[in-house]
């Protein structure tokens, strides 16, 4: 699930940063999507690991790389670069990312050993 909603603020990032002005290519819209890129991207690998301490990792940083991405969509939506209807889209998507992603952490914490 996780995953899935992370794969969609992907797609959305992808989307609504199309609206970011040209001279800002190789600024802040690829940055951007090099963050909404690594969401899922830390997901599956840390999936792929093999173990718990191995997936929490990548979970962590899956976790900063939202934190980054919700704090440009902020720049943007302070600057204007953005539709605040996209960038409410996006802050959803957020909104329900942000709580499973932890709930997951918590989860792998759990089946770690001490």
């Amino acid at each position: 699930m996780i995953w899935k909603l992370a794969m969609t603020l992907c797609g959305l990032t992808y989307r609504i940063t199309k609206q970011i002005p040209r001279d800002e290519m190789w600024g802040l819209q690829s940055q951007m999507r090099r963050a909404a890129v690594s969401i899922p991207s830390y997901i599956a690998e840390g999936a792929a690991k093999g173990t718990s301490r191995q997936l929490r990792k990548f979970l962590y940083d899956s976790r900063a790389s939202l934190s980054e991405l919700e704090t440009q969509l902020k720049i943007c939506d302070d600057i204007g670069f953005i539709h605040a209807k996209d960038i409410d889209s996006a802050y959803r998507v957020i909104d329900n990312l942000s709580p499973a992603l932890q709930a997951f952490i918590t989860s792998v914490e759990g089946q770690i050993k001490t």
